[in-house]
């Protein structure tokens, strides 16, 4: 998991790790008016100013990325010096199966995103929650309850999730600032990236969705970027 920094502190976006010089991140969070500078990796705390960080040089954003249907919303950054790897700091697996997880499966959502929807305020320090995947077609339907979603197309591109409810009503999922961040998929020891932090409804609505880009479904585009040339992986 990594945090991206922009000239102004407004902004907060999040990216994993794939190789020693490209992270994926959601093509929404690179704007004309926003201007990333560099990652920071290796540590859990969004102000670690002691935690490495590493210029970026490039943003390969999906060129058939849509902003109002919010379709290909996948974007590469490339960063200039190879990232050391340690302990704490490690590429992760992408998951290439093109089937849908069934909605048993335990996933992991996690960012530097708002954790109070009242005052909006993000979170210094890592959060992680335990969502479920919810069907395309179960999540279309979701999604047309609320007004500014409806009509939301739900392609092959997409995968949706969200946790079970708390005591208040609220259910565990994505918010804004964890944008760009990693779905992970634990198996057999290893940890998969199966989705991108897209958007959604609303946050922890409890008969909605986390919208999130699904990888598999982007797997020879990202292997276009050359993203494994002279790499670790």
């Amino acid at each position: 998991m990594a945090l991206v920094i922009y000239n102004t502190t407004e902004n907060r976006c999040g990216a994993t790790i794939i190789s020693d010089k490209f992270l994926v991140s959601a093509a929404h969070c690179f704007k004309k008016f926003l201007f990333p500078i560099k990652v920071r990796v290796g540590t859990t705390d969004a102000d670690d100013e002691l935690a490495r960080t590493y210029d970026i040089v490039k943003i390969h954003r999906h060129q058939r990325y849509n902003s109002v249907r919010r379709v290909n919303d996948i974007a590469l950054i490339e960063v200039r010096d190879s990232i050391i790897m340690s302990r704490s700091v490690q590429p992760i697996c992408l998951y290439t199966e093109s089937t849908e997880l069934p909605a048993t499966q335990n996933l992991t959502v996690m960012g530097w995103g708002v954790d109070d929807t009242e005052s909006l305020n993000v979170s210094r320090s890592l959060l992680k929650g335990v969502v479920r995947p919810i069907l395309r077609n179960d999540c279309f339907q979701r999604l047309n309850k609320d007004s500014s979603f409806v009509r939301f197309n739900i392609t092959d591109g997409h995968t949706c999730a969200l946790g079970s409810a708390n005591e208040n009503g609220e259910a565990t999922d994505a918010c804004q600032g964890d944008s760009g961040g990693p779905l992970v998929l634990s198996q057999n020891d290893k940890y998969y990236l199966v989705g991108v932090v897209s958007t959604g409804p609303a946050c922890g609505g409890i008969d909605l969705a986390g919208i999130y880009t699904w990888v598999s479904k982007y797997m020879d585009w990202i292997i276009d970027q050359k993203v494994w040339r002279n790499s670790l992986r």
